[in-house]
């Protein structure tokens, strides 16, 4: 915004041609980034993840968040899960067309999500 508010005050120094050329081009350039900042923040708020669950693995060692998503008019739906690290989160499970996560722990590091078994320490994910 404050390059925007510049450009209109440089109208009061219009002196040359240089200098109106330079409000212009202030005033277009911050109108079209706005512009486009509006667009993006739209369009993130269409198909939004919600958080359904959390689990935890039996030793804790292992942090698991499900979202489900949906797109709306514009695509699908489906349901991710993501395994909380120190610094990231890494996405294991991703399946479109599915409502419910259906989860068990065969042991401290193996979960069976829907009926696909994922080994957390080798780092498998579904769809491989």
């Amino acid at each position: 915004m404050l390059p925007l508010v510049f450009g209109i005050l440089g109208f009061k120094y219009n002196d040359t041609i240089i200098s109106k050329i330079r409000s212009w081009l202030t005033i277009f350039f911050v109108l079209i980034l706005l512009i486009i900042l509006v667009i993006l923040l739209l369009l993130s708020s269409l198909g939004r993840d919600e958080l359904i669950k959390t689990v935890q693995s039996p030793d804790e060692n292992y942090t698991i968040n499900f979202y489900s998503w949906d797109a709306g008019a514009a695509g699908t739906f489906g349901i991710s899960g993501e395994v909380e690290g120190f610094w990231s989160h890494r996405r294991i499970y991703y399946e479109r067309r599915i409502e419910q996560a259906e989860l068990e722990w065969l042991n401290n590091h193996t979960i069976s999500i829907n009926g696909h078994h994922l080994d957390l320490d080798n780092e498998e994910t579904f769809p491989r």
